[in-house]
């Protein structure tokens, strides 16, 4: 029985709230409105980043730079609970949220593809922008994959992951 709609608010909070939980099913818009948080705040704290680095007279691309710390601790404090709605929002459309595993696999196997490709450079050095190519060519693919998954809407009623989350939850 669906208790009312649920809320932009609601959608973030869950998304915090089920930060570790990798069972159940999550909704769009469970998914998409953090998203949404994330890539804003992302865009604000870049630019106050890079205002802090311009003003100390560094370059936002230096290791150790305020830029790079944010970017860095933003991606950690992320990292778990976007894996888990990732794969709630699998387990909506009856995918096995493990899936959401292939995006970081195939990112590591073709970061180790270029950096094998530029050790042997020497050999071959237009075969590090063929393996580059090849590498961003996958992930271009794969992420298009990944964001038409997402979008889709969620299997009606039970699925082996759990009950509708349109039918069941009150907010």
């Amino acid at each position: 029985m669906l208790e009312r709609e649920m809320s932009f608010k609601d959608a973030y909070l869950n998304f915090w709230r089920k930060a570790f939980v990798m069972k159940g099913r999550a909704r769009r818009k469970e998914y998409w409105f953090p998203v949404l948080v994330h890539i804003a705040l992302s865009i604000v704290l870049s630019l106050l980043a890079g205002f802090i680095d311009s003003s100390m007279g560094r370059n936002t691309e230096d290791l150790g730079s305020v830029s790079q710390v944010v970017q860095g601790l933003t991606g950690l404090i992320l990292l778990v609970p976007n894996f888990t709605v990732g794969a709630r929002r699998l387990q909506d459309i009856n995918i096995n949220g493990w899936v959401n595993l292939v995006p970081i696999i195939v990112s590591l196997v073709g970061l180790g593809a270029i950096i094998f490709s530029v050790l042997q450079e020497a050999a071959n050095p237009a075969g590090v922008v063929t393996t580059s190519l090849l590498v961003l060519a996958v992930l271009l693919v794969m992420s298009l994959v990944f964001i038409i998954m997402f979008a889709l809407d969620g299997t009606r009623g039970a699925n082996k992951y759990g009950e509708d989350p349109k039918n069941r939850v009150k907010y």
